[in-house]
Formats: structure tokens, C-alpha cells, sequence
């Protein structure tokens, strides 16, 4: 339980902390939670969710908790880079965003696994096993998956974000 809390409290204090920087951002925040659930769906059969608390899941093992934890990384990546790079194109936002989600989403899916939180079908894990890793590590596949992942998503809410005209990328107290 100490985890969902956790995770509960991370994304009340980033709804906070980012709606005082912009206005738009809980409907930022909103779209992306959709678009991380929507594909979280969709890949349910590339991994599976344990060990969490009966509340904290929608759907067989599909997790409100979890999604709040990936669009909690995917936008902090996004403010992170807007905040420090406002001058860069759209395109070089967007693979920087993706880079430091990619990090996030490591290290991350390393605790989750250790604690026996996340887990993968024994045909997934038998493929991995035959992959070439990055540092030894990391199997090249699953870095092509969180790259692929996470570029819909955020693509998804970019598009959204634009549909709808929320402006995420003005903060106050910052001059573009």
C-alpha cells in the first residue's frame, strides 16, 4: 500500500506544482493519463502488473496507479524540457522529452521488476534472454519498445494539447 500512496502523493504535488506554473496543465495531465491508459491497454499482453492493491487496478491487471506513475514521468519530462530548453524546435523537444523518459522509465521498470511489481509472460522474458543487451543491461528490444511507447503517448498528447489549444509550454515567471 506504501507504494500506491506513494504514488498517489507524487501526483497530487506535481498537479499542484504544475497547475501554479500554468493553468492548463490538469487538462494536460488529463490527456495524457488517457493516452497512457489507451496504450497501456493495447500492450497488456507484453507485461503484466502484481502485487498491487485491489483498488489500484481498472481491469484484469491494468493499474490506475501505474498510469498515474507513467504520466507523472512523461509530463515532468515534458515541463523539465520546456522549462530549460523553451528556445529549442518542437522536434528537439519532443526527442529530449523522450530521451529523459526513456532514463525515467529504466530505472523505474529496474525497481519494479526487483520488487515484484512488474512482471513479464514467460515468452516475453525467454525472448529478452536472447537479445543483445546495451551495457550488458538493458535488451536493445525493450529500449525500442520504451522509445516506441512513449513517443505515442507523447505524440497523443501533443496532438490533443494542440487540438484543444492548451498551452503547456507557457509557465509564468518565464519570458519565451
Amino acid at each position: 500500500m506504501i507504494f500506491e500512496i506513494a504514488i498517489i502523493v507524487v501526483t497530487l504535488a506535481l498537479l499542484l506544482f504544475l497547475h501554479s506554473k500554468n493553468k492548463d496543465s490538469w487538462k494536460v495531465y488529463l490527456i495524457t493519463a488517457v493516452g497512457v491508459l489507451l496504450f497501456e491497454y493495447f500492450t497488456q499482453a507484453l507485461w503484466f502488473n502484481q502485487n498491487l492493491e485491489s483498488w489500484a487496478y481498472l481491469y484484469l491487471d491494468i493499474s490506475w496507479i501505474m498510469t498515474l506513475m507513467w504520466t507523472n514521468v512523461i509530463l515532468f519530462s515534458i515541463f523539465f524540457v520546456e522549462s530549460l530548453r523553451p528556445k529549442f524546435s518542437e522536434v528537439k523537444k519532443f526527442f529530449t522529452s523522450i530521451g529523459i523518459i526513456t532514463l525515467f522509465v529504466l530505472a523505474i521498470e529496474w525497481i519494479l521488476i526487483r520488487t515484484n511489481i512488474r512482471g513479464y509472460p514467460e515468452v516475453i522474458l525467454e525472448l529478452y534472454e536472447t537479445l543483445p543487451r546495451l551495457f550488458g543491461i538493458v535488451p536493445l528490444k525493450e529500449l525500442i519498445y520504451v522509445f516506441a511507447f512513449m513517443s505515442l503517448v507523447v505524440a497523443f498528447t501533443r496532438y490533443w494539447q494542440s487540438n484543444y489549444n492548451l498551452k503547456f509550454d507557457k509557465f509564468k515567471g518565464r519570458k519565451k
